[in-house]
């Protein structure tokens, strides 16, 4: 297999992934301003949070190869699929506990008992065999040595095709917190939150739409621009639209953290750290790793 075309499955695989957490990651967001949400007990909507976190950690490690392609190899490949495999090897074990968190407490407040234990647990089983066991098998009979690409000029078409997946990349957790910040404005909860989180959302909100507005701008010049052709100014613009719309993208996702949190615990001190805990991760993650990367 070219280089090339290692490269485009390996963004394909990690649009595929992400699209996985985007479904859970919109209602893990919705859920603790649902009215039910009150109702459960302190150690299930600890649970729910729990979710929330592993799943924001699965967003981040997600959309970290996209930075990290275009700040550290903006010409070429090397590396990038190996940084992808580890990354969505990662966050696919988050997803997988998150998801097993969900089917406890779906099965806790349906039917009660063990039931709850035995959905979450039954489903970690199963996703971890077909995500992670079937795979090991398979590596441990494999007797062809993988191939390694190191060092090849990538040509614009594929660069410009690279930075275009990249975007679609991070587009479905941009789309899945700008829903959710949209239709919660509309719950009885919120109408409940202090005015102290009612603002920190609304920032969110902004932050999270100039990201959406940002990473559809590349297509937007690209067509209008150059006609859809291919064009060597082109890659720098978009690089610079997708860095830009990744940090109002984790600022967004701070903020968001801040207002879940803070009202599941009833606690500002706990919503402000996970709100530093989140940008830290994302920033870092997303920009000073690649960069330090580069530098090096």
């Amino acid at each position: 297999m070219t280089p090339r075309k290692k490269t485009k499955i390996a963004l394909d695989e990690n649009r595929m992934s992400i699209l996985g957490v985007q479904m859970l990651f919109g209602f893990q967001l919705q859920a603790p301003f649902q009215a039910m949400f009150e109702t459960l007990p302190k150690s299930s909507q600890l649970a729910a949070i729990l979710a929330f976190g592993l799943l924001t950690g699965a967003v981040a490690l997600l959309i970290t190869p996209s930075a990290y392609h275009r700040i550290v190899t903006q010409h070429g490949a090397e590396g990038l699929q190996h940084s992808i495999t580890w990354l969505i090897d990662i966050s696919l074990l988050l997803l997988g506990l998150a998801i097993g968190i969900d089917f406890y407490l779906v099965g806790d407040q349906v039917l009660g008992g063990l039931a709850g234990p035995l959905f979450g647990i039954g489903f970690c089983l199963v996703a971890f065999i077909f995500w992670y066991g079937i795979e090991l098998m398979h590596l441990t009979r494999r007797t062809r040595p993988l191939s390694s690409d190191k060092g090849e000029e990538t040509a614009l078409e594929d660069r410009i095709d690279y930075v275009l997946t990249e975007a679609r990349v991070v587009l479905p957790g941009v789309q899945a917190l700008l829903g959710f910040q949209l239709i919660v404005i509309l719950t009885e909860s919120f109408g409940a939150l202090p005015e102290t989180s009612v603002l920190v959302h609304l920032g969110a909100l902004a932050a999270i739409a100039i990201s959406a507005v940002l990473l559809i701008a590349p297509a937007a010049h690209h067509r209008i621009v150059f006609g859809g052709e291919e064009a060597e100014e082109f890659p720098p613009i978009a690089r610079a639209y997708l860095l830009a719309a990744t940090v109002f993208l984790a600022f967004g996702m701070a903020a968001d953290c801040y207002v879940i949190v803070a009202k599941v615990l009833d606690s500002t001190t706990s919503g402000l750290v996970a709100a530093v805990v989140t940008a830290a991760v994302c920033l870092g993650l997303w920009h000073i790793w690649p960069w330090m990367v580069r530098k090096r």
